[in-house]
């Protein structure tokens, strides 16, 4: 292992630009030497218009700064590899700027930049926390294929025209509170670990979500609810962000993210907004139809109470009853559905035969015919809400 106090001394901006100057291979023999491991690289201030240098698979052996920078048109970073710290506060970049495939291994810092021409991160892969607050984006911005493995901060950031997260995974929470996003923004394909937070965000054009996927995160802390410890959602503010993305769902006519976010608002708003007896309501709302989207879940439950009771029917039926259980399911599906005509002629003619004229248990036949029927037809109302939709109806 080398000793750090024998490294080269940590190169600031005039040594640093020399030997950028030497090119990629020059400079990455130098990175890749053990001796210069975790070695700091400054470029403060350093203006790149007249004299270019492309850093295009650089590797970068510790912290290095390329902060208030000025680069000009065709600024690469592509394929270029950050070991420590990478610093680009308020560096301007001023034509299009290429950070492809670009690796960055500690905290990324964007801080107040400017890029005056069209931006490409696509592929690129942050390991820490990243910041872009305040920065100022004046083309087209591509982020596709980018993974964030911690947070990523995109406060009051400006994005003038347009803003492509499409399959960007964020690992982290990905936060684009104040932002300003002055053309289209695509977020095909994300994937979330956290609910985003996009209140308070100005978007003037076209906002697609289209295979986004928005993890849902628990608290670490648990619930009590009668005398039983329950999930809650991570942070009470995640209620307000999901109603904020079913506003944009709606605003991009997508009906069905906009179900789904209506459905983790509910979910979000458990021990935080919603108490008490309410909860029981909102469980067994996401039980018996997931909160509306489900059609398989209110007709499974129907089929459920159609044969427990019809069953029940028949166990309970007289010693003497012909055939009880055939009986039983008549009798089941005469009360689930007495708005068909001929219901209430079955019904008679199963209970006969079930329990004869005068059943001496009559007040039990007509508490299990109340309870079913009040099932059936809560069951019946999510299924129709269920179709309405799906269908939109």
């Amino acid at each position: 292992m080398p000793d750090p106090h024998n490294k080269t001394q940590d190169l600031v901006q005039a040594a640093a630009v020399t030997r950028a100057r030497q090119g990629k291979d020059a400079w990455n023999t130098w990175a890749e030497d053990p001796a210069n491991a975790g070695t700091s690289v400054d470029f403060s201030g350093y203006d790149f218009t007249d004299d270019p240098i492309s850093f295009s698979g650089f590797i970068f052996p510790g912290h290095v700064t390329f902060a208030k920078c000025t680069f000009g048109g065709g600024t690469t970073f592509d394929s270029a590899k950050f070991k420590g710290e990478a610093l680009f506060i308020k560096a301007t970049f001023g034509g299009d700027t290429m950070f492809d495939s670009a690796r960055f291994g500690g905290d990324t810092k964007f801080w107040g930049a400017t890029f005056d021409g069209n931006t490409f991160f696509a592929n690129a892969k942050f390991d820490g926390n990243t910041f872009f607050a305040n920065a100022k984006f004046g083309g087209d911005v591509r982020f596709w294929h980018a993974t964030f493995g911690g947070d990523a901060r995109f406060i009051d950031v400006t994005f003038t025209k347009t803003a492509g997260f499409i399959k960007t995974q964020f690992d982290g929470k990905a936060d684009f509170s104040s932002a300003v996003f002055g053309g289209p923004v695509y977020l095909d394909g994300a994937v979330f670990k956290f609910v985003p937070e996009l209140r308070f965000t100005k978007i003037a054009t076209h906002f697609t979500l289209h295979g986004a996927r928005m993890a849902y995160a628990n608290s670490d802390q648990r619930a009590m609810w009668l005398g039983l410890s329950w999930a809650k959602a991570a942070h009470p503010d995640d209620v307000d962000r999901y109603r904020r993305l079913k506003e944009l769902a709606m605003a991009a006519k997508d009906h069905e993210r906009e179900q789904d976010f209506f459905a983790q608002e509910l979910k979000a708003k458990r021990h935080y907004e919603t108490h008490g007896w309410a909860l029981m309501l909102n469980y067994a709302y996401e039980l018996f139809s997931g909160f509306g989207r489900s059609i398989m879940r209110p007709m499974g439950w129907l089929v459920g109470v159609w044969a427990g009771f019809g069953w029940g029917h028949g166990m309970v039926a007289k010693l003497d009853a012909g055939a009880p259980y055939f009986d039983g399911f008549r009798l089941s599906t005469a009360v689930l559905l007495p708005f068909v005509p001929s219901a209430r002629t079955i019904y008679e003619g199963a209970s006969t035969a079930l329990y004869g004229d005068a059943p001496a248990e009559v007040w039990a036949l007509d508490l299990a015919v109340v309870v079913e029927s009040v099932l059936g037809l809560g069951l019946v109302f999510l299924l129709g809400l269920a179709l309405r939709n799906r269908f939109r109806l």
